[in-house]
């Protein structure tokens, strides 16, 4: 499709009308009386992602959006966002790549920082799996032990308490990723 012209003529009562027109207000007018709108259609703006554990890079691939599960929630991410630097809670990470699929990858996180700068979404991370590569099964009993052992820890005892709550986020995060719920 090509760009098309428009007239737009916006009315708006001032009172009292001005007896000449400054050049601001013709500037305005100007400005208001032809608006340039373009109907191409643009692809979506792709980012780079990258995921980088300390033992391996889990992912380097182009994609649409990003939903990552940062301290304060879950923040999605396109092409064209502003510069950005945030914490990463353990939690789910969701890729949709650049191929025309409607399909999201899952990348179970264990924690780390995320960077978004001209289109490039770089993820720093304590540890990360790949949703494809975590059995469903192994993952739900992981998830029911680390249940059982949280509601077993004593409420006085703060450092279990918190290595049972860490270890819960984990075996949820991992759960998920694989494609189970909670």
């Amino acid at each position: 499709m090509e760009g098309h012209t428009y007239a737009v003529h916006i009315h708006v009562p001032t009172w009292p009308a001005p007896t000449v027109p400054t050049q601001t207000d013709l500037t305005t007018k100007i400005c208001l009386t032809k608006i340039r709108i373009n109907l191409k259609h643009k692809e979506a703006m792709s980012l780079v992602v990258r995921v980088v554990a300390p033992d391996k890079t889990v992912w380097d691939a182009e994609a649409e959006e990003v939903i990552l599960p940062s301290t304060t929630g879950q923040l999605g991410i396109l092409g064209g966002h502003a510069p950005l630097l945030t914490a990463l809670d353990t939690g789910v990470l969701r890729v949709r790549a650049t191929s025309g699929s409607k399909e999201w990858t899952s990348i179970a996180l264990m924690g780390g920082f995320a960077e978004v700068e001209a289109d490039e979404v770089t993820i720093l991370v304590n540890g990360a799996e790949l949703g494809s590569s975590i059995d469903q099964t192994e993952a739900e009993k992981a998830y029911e032990a680390a249940q059982a052992k949280s509601t077993g820890v004593s409420a006085d005892d703060r450092k279990a308490v918190l290595q049972a709550s860490n270890a819960l986020k984990k075996a949820r995060a991992r759960l998920q990723a694989s494609g189970g719920s909670v």
